[in-house]
């Protein structure tokens, strides 16, 4: 079941007006410039404070965004709350600490504070302590930044000193996400970026993407000897060179650390990566060479270092020391491991930054779909200028997806966007899909309906085979007519891109639950016990795969365990609506013998969970709407577990609804939502997507 985001056109200006407010009444944009003045009423474009500390304190609101609008040294800053410092190109921004012992920039922010910090120059003119600590928070980016000269002022390779870091992460309670992106960390007394918390239960995920660290004792450090709480951290696309201790120093003795690296390189080290205490180490398409000491030091046992064989680990004076390396784990053998990335509006993917993140998860695939609107009162499908993104735009994007060695099934949606299309019918503005129902066969609404429908999928056919796409599901949950009376009008579709379109793989996308029909409205739809999902698909023989978008509950339990979890897969359903559907099976059991009976190999064209703490019950739709990301990576972690248990080699892959477009949309601070972007989800897909490229 997809659930459709409300669109709303946004007209902005630069900046028109700037309204003099009382001192009490702070504004959520502020601008800092160096010809600028810490003085009241600044704060705007033309009258810009000078200091990112007095806007804190003085200008700013809770939630609000500080720009910078020219090269100066903005000084050093402690954040109590929710911001963001932004600067975009503008030249550099400094944040400068000339005081020995002193940071840079410290967070203190509240339990629900989101943390940004884009474009900076930190550097510690080698007397600061660290460039940028975070005591507390909810979250923290920081993204395009150069964090340089911090100095180190314990003993030599004291891992609990706390200085000496370009990013030092010390949360002591607290759920924490951080994100560190494109970034430069370099020239530092300890690390690069360490993740010390010196006390306390604090759960965090960090991801890293791009980052450069070098010349550092350390590139990146954990050590969890004050704590008891979890890390997962997920590295990719990222460099740790040239430091004088190790690449990547997992050292916990508290906590639980579980890291999977991928795509990375460490060399000329002394160790390329080091792996001690209670962490977990997963090493996928990465390059350890030319350390000076060993490559890959694993001080533990054979089970905690793993690498998946595609990785090069060679040229450094002893390339394993300690206990051998773990190379029984394979990648989740899938031939397609991917995302739905949809457009929900009109500009979507013009404006999408997020495809090669996607990428870099390990997925192979992605569904690249654009949203058309319904119209019952012509029967028709039309495109809809607010939610219908450009076929030009869905081109370029299957062409950067192939760029990035994804393959590509065009999905096109149809959905109730447009009220003036419903007025007179029985359906209603975001209604699901699937209780829209066209008429009797052979009527002229039914017709008139699949003449445009048939119209529209030839033409993202033809966008699809034109760019590169390699397949095509030919509708999404319309199950209401899909049956054998509907039939001839399918195979109509299906006869025509067969014809013009015979590189495309064809699938079609069905409610996982048809046994629970009818879905009906007004009176219209199916009957009652006609759904079967073998038989309900009735042209589902002629194409290639029989796709599923699953949303069966797992788990009714309050705070369900991986085990119980894992077990809501290969186990008969606890959750009553499941057990219905399966008759009694697992749902793995389940979903097999349908592939079976389709005679077609399975995919799951969506399946996918909510950050949400109900997500293990109410998979579709939270209706709770409270946090919980923890649950989400764990659902993740049994879907994984349990098919690669079952090793069914009629599953020919799945895509996770959902991998948003646009970054920002989504992620830590974004409440509850159903990408794994930003979250511990990703860094779950990350390590079991974690295979070479096709």
């Amino acid at each position: 079941m997809i659930i459709l985001k409300t669109y709303s056109a946004i007209a902005s200006a630069l900046l028109v007006l700037w309204f003099t407010a009382p001192a009490q009444a702070q504004s959520s944009r502020a601008w800092v410039s160096g010809k600028g003045a810490d003085a009241a009423g600044c704060g705007a474009p033309t009258n810009a404070c000078r200091s990112f500390q007095y806007v804190h304190d003085n200008v700013i609101a809770a939630g609000g965004e500080i720009d910078v609008l020219d090269p100066a040294g903005y000084g050093a800053i402690t954040i109590t709350k929710a911001l963001s410092i932004v600067n975009d190109g503008v030249g550099t921004a400094g944040v400068q600490q000339s005081t020995a012992g002193a940071n840079a920039i410290t967070i203190n922010a509240g339990s629900s504070d989101a943390v940004t910090l884009r474009g900076l120059n930190i550097d510690g003119l080698g007397v600061g302590a660290n460039g940028i600590v975070f005591n507390s928070g909810a979250s923290l980016a920081v993204v395009n930044c150069v964090i340089r000269h911090f100095a180190y002022d314990g003993a030599a390779q004291n891992i609990g000193d706390g200085t000496g870091n370009g990013v030092l992460i010390a949360p002591t309670s607290g759920s924490m996400n951080f994100v560190v992106s494109n970034t430069i960390a370099s020239d530092n007394g300890f690390s690069g970026l360490s993740y010390l918390p010196p006390s306390g239960a604090a759960n965090s995920r960090v991801v890293i993407d791009h980052l450069a660290a070098f010349n550092n004792l350390n590139g990146v450090a954990v050590d969890t000897a004050g704590a008891s709480g979890a890390l997962a951290a997920t590295i990719v696309n990222s460099v740790a060179s040239n430091n004088s201790y190790a690449g990547l120093l997992l050292s916990p003795i508290g906590g639980a650390v579980a890291a999977t690296v991928d795509s990375s390189y460490m060399d000329n080290n002394q160790y390329g990566i080091v792996v001690a205490g209670a962490a977990v180490a997963y090493l996928n398409r990465s390059v350890i060479a030319s350390n000076s000491v060993d490559g890959a030091l694993n001080n533990t046992t054979a089970n905690t270092l793993y690498s998946y064989l595609d990785n090069r680990i060679n040229g450094n004076a002893t390339n394993v020391g300690g206990t051998p390396l773990n190379t029984s784990v394979k990648p989740f053998s899938l031939a397609y491991k991917g995302f739905d990335y949809v457009a929900y509006y009109n500009g979507a993917y013009e404006n999408a930054n997020s495809l090669a993140a996607l990428a870099a998860t390990g997925a192979n695939a992605i569904e690249a779909s654009i949203e058309y609107g319904i119209d019952p009162q012509n029967s028709t499908i039309y495109t809809d200028a607010n939610y219908t993104d450009s076929l030009t735009a869905l081109g370029a994007t299957i062409k950067q997806a192939a760029g990035l060695g994804l393959t590509v099934m065009v999905r096109p949606l149809v959905d109730f966007v447009d009220q003036t299309d419903l007025n007179g019918t029985p359906y209603s503005l975001g209604e699901w899909r699937a209780y829209y129902n066209p008429g009797a066969p052979g009527s002229v609404s039914a017709n008139a309906f699949f003449a445009s429908y048939q119209a529209m999928i030839l033409q993202q056919a033809q966008v699809a085979a034109a760019n590169g796409a390699t397949s095509l599901s030919i509708g999404t949950e319309l199950d209401q007519f899909t049956g054998p009376a509907y039939k001839s009008y399918w195979d109509s579709i299906i006869s025509a891109l067969r014809a013009d379109y015979p590189s495309l793989k064809l699938t079609y996308s069905s409610i996982w639950d048809d046994n629970l029909s009818p879905w009906q409205w007004g009176g219209a739809g199916l009957a009652v016990g006609t759904g079967n999902l073998a038989t309900q698909v009735s042209f589902a023989g002629e194409l290639d795969f029989f796709g599923v978008d699953c949303y069966a509950p797992i788990s009714d339990a309050a705070n369900p365990t991986l085990a119980q979890l894992i077990a809501g897969w290969t186990q008969p359903p606890t959750d009553s609506t499941s057990l219905a559907v399966t008759g009694g099976q697992s749902l793995i059991a389940y979903f097999a013998s349908v592939a079976t009976a389709v005679g077609k190999p399975l995919l799951f064209t969506e399946l996918g969970y909510e950050n949400a703490t109900d997500a293990a019950s109410q998979p579709a739709e939270s209706s709770t709407n409270v946090v919980d990301s923890n649950l989400q990576a764990a659902l993740y972690q049994a879907f994984f577990e349990a098919w690669q248990q079952a090793g069914n080699s009629a599953f020919a892959g799945v895509y996770f609804w959902n991998w948003d477009p646009n970054a920002a949309e989504v992620g830590p601070g974004q409440g509850v939502n159903f990408s794994p972007q930003g979250l511990p989800a990703q860094g779950v897909v990350s390590q079991w997507f974690g295979g070479s490229q096709p």
